[in-house]
């Protein structure tokens, strides 16, 4: 019987006031496809805390991409909604 590998799900949290900061997270999903390997399938969900700078991870990423979005909650409610589209 063939084992499998589960799908995984990469929580990448973000808030971006300024353009810097947009810049190392797109500097980080660069790192993350080239480095991260894995023989399964792996998704992004981009977990958001009401940035107004506009970010296209699919830029970046090549597998599935998620999103949720919500004005400045926190980066814990931010990781709580990344962990339950990651689950589902």
């Amino acid at each position: 019987m063939k084992n499998e590998s589960p799908v995984i799900t990469v929580v990448m949290t973000t808030y971006f006031p300024t353009v810097q900061r947009k810049e190392v997270a797109e500097k980080t999903l660069r790192s993350w496809q080239r480095y991260l390997k894995y023989d399964g399938e792996l998704r992004l969900h981009v977990a958001d805390d009401g940035s107004d700078i506009p970010f296209h991870p699919a830029l970046y990423w090549q597998g599935e991409i998620t999103r949720s979005y919500r004005r400045r909650k926190g980066v814990g409610a931010s990781l709580n909604r990344g962990f339950r589209q990651g689950f589902e």
